[in-house]
């Protein structure tokens, strides 16, 4: 059986100037309606002026004004209930010059507009508007000026919170009891703007798929007119755009990417391989011609500056070979393979480590196998141990390499107990050509870290640098668990 009873409440207030509203009395059904007793308004302990929504604070200044101007109005308004949920109510209100004469006794009626939705019964739906109602994908719904559904779509009741299973349930309730309270006021803002006229409200919104990510939807919403023109309800329908939006969203990515990938690439690639390396050679075998020349002749003071001017153009190579690895990171198509990187890190290990320095690598058991290309996550391993290394500033030292799970990630530690980086250093070691000592002291292009930053981040990962100054490193990065060769770089 559907329940026909209205849940209303009346209150009588004497609205004394400029600013008192004074509860006389309160219908016993106000506990049904917002769940506080009559005591709590004629005592004040609670406030209705208080209860009333924040964006139809324009109603409650009109009702609460100490004046005749508006002595009758039909009204929708949101109240807090004493639970904390929002209850949409239909006032009607009129006000009279007290027996006193100096004030304004105000009669407000407030009824829940669900109860009074819930006389439609659901024999007087057409049988094939029930249908289009149960297998549409688009969320349709029909509204009456109360803002309460007198139809809806199936659609929506697989994203609602009101714990139903049918659309019909859905019958004579409001988005308040529909859907979180943040969603509902938007809802409630638009229409809003229906029953004041417009002739249509658009806007993309976001919502909660049933698998709990986030989707968008095109809602559009339209008024419903009777034989004299007056608006007596809305109809909308939203429409899932999120594979639209996403590719959209992915779309913008390929060419920002595209964009900066081929700024890279004129900047550096045809510079460093061809202009400048070129002269750099030759100035090299010419002062290696002029020491071979000069033979025994040659004094210590003139071998060193010969010597030292060969090591910098070796450094200045380096750094142009770094330069071009930099802008070629990202855009070669490098084979997904399945890589054991305790393994990797093994095979990184062997490659960077000296034997002027007794550091030992210590791989924890919860490195994970990963789908990945192989290439870029091993130029992370490789500069990161080889930073470790070359950096450490005792002759026995340990590196830790770890992992930990993450949500379609894993988030890989590369450890040392060297001299650390100064905090004030920390914001700058991912630049490029940033060394935290002088070239001439540590062998170096300043571009590693900036190569391991770039390659993390073309993947959609984070890194980051932990260390209090003094002793001790820690770099942590994110990588994703499978990376398929379509989505290389995706991001």
């Amino acid at each position: 059986m559907v329940d026909h009873t209205v849940i209303e409440a009346r209150f009588i207030i004497l609205l004394i100037p400029p600013d008192t509203a004074q509860v006389l009395s309160v219908r016993d059904d106000i506990e049904s309606l917002l769940g506080y007793q009559p005591e709590d308004f004629i005592s004040g302990k609670v406030s209705l002026k208080d209860l009333i929504h924040s964006d139809d604070q324009d109603i409650a200044d009109r009702l609460f004004e100490p004046d005749l101007t508006h002595d009758s109005n039909v009204f929708n308004i949101r109240l807090r209930r004493a639970n904390g949920q929002i209850r949409v109510a239909r006032g009607e209100f009129s006000k009279q010059t007290s027996d006193s004469g100096t004030n304004v006794a105000l009669d407000l009626l407030l009824q829940d507009v669900t109860s009074l939705s819930r006389s439609l019964e659901n024999n007087v739906r057409n049988l094939n508007f029930q249908t289009l109602m149960k297998n549409t994908d688009d969320f349709i719904f029909f509204k009456d000026r109360n803002h309460t559904f007198t139809d809806v779509s199936q659609t929506l009741v697989d994203i609602c919170d009101a714990g139903v299973e049918s659309w019909t349930d859905l019958i004579g309730l409001t988005d308040y009891e529909v859907f979180p309270e943040e969603h509902a006021d938007e809802y409630y803002r638009l229409e809003k703007q229906i029953f004041l006229g417009a002739e249509v409200v658009h806007e993309v919104q976001e919502f909660l798929k049933e698998d709990g990510s986030t989707g968008w939807v095109d809602n559009r919403k339209y008024p419903i007119h009777d034989n004299d023109g007056n608006i007596i309800g809305l109809f909308g329908v939203a429409r899932d755009i999120t594979n639209e939006k996403r590719a959209e969203q992915r779309r913008v990515q390929l060419i920002a990417e595209l964009k900066r990938t081929n700024d890279e690439l004129n900047n550096f690639a045809y510079v460093a391989s061809h202009d400048l390396k070129s002269p750099l050679r030759g100035i090299d075998q010419l002062a290696s011609w002029i020491a071979e020349d000069l033979g025994d002749t040659i004094n210590s003071e003139t071998l060193s500056h010969l010597r030292l001017m060969r090591s910098r153009i070796s450094r200045m190579e380096s750094l142009l070979d770094d330069l071009l690895t930099y802008s070629r990171v990202g855009r070669t198509d490098d084979e997904v393979s399945e890589v054991n990187t305790a393994t990797l890190v093994e095979n990184v290990f062997e490659l960077v480590a000296t034997n002027d320095k007794q550091i030992s690598l210590n791989i924890t058991a919860d490195m994970p196998i990963l789908m990945t290309p192989k290439a870029p996550l091993e130029l992370i391993f490789r500069n990161l141990v080889g930073n470790a290394i070359k950096h450490h500033d005792k002759e026995h030292g340990t590196i830790t390499v770890s992992a930990r799970p993450l949500p379609n990630a894993f988030e890989f530690e590369v450890k040392d107990d060297g001299p650390g980086i100064p905090i004030e250093s920390q914001e700058r070691v991912f630049g490029m050509f940033q060394t935290l000592k002088p070239r001439d002291l540590v062998e170096g292009s300043g571009m590693g870290l900036a190569l391991v930053k770039k390659a993390v981040e073309l993947v959609g990962g984070i890194i980051s640098v932990e260390s209090d100054g003094k002793q001790g490193c820690c770099f942590k990065f994110s990588w994703p668990t499978t990376i398929s060769r379509k989505n290389i770089y995706d991001n």
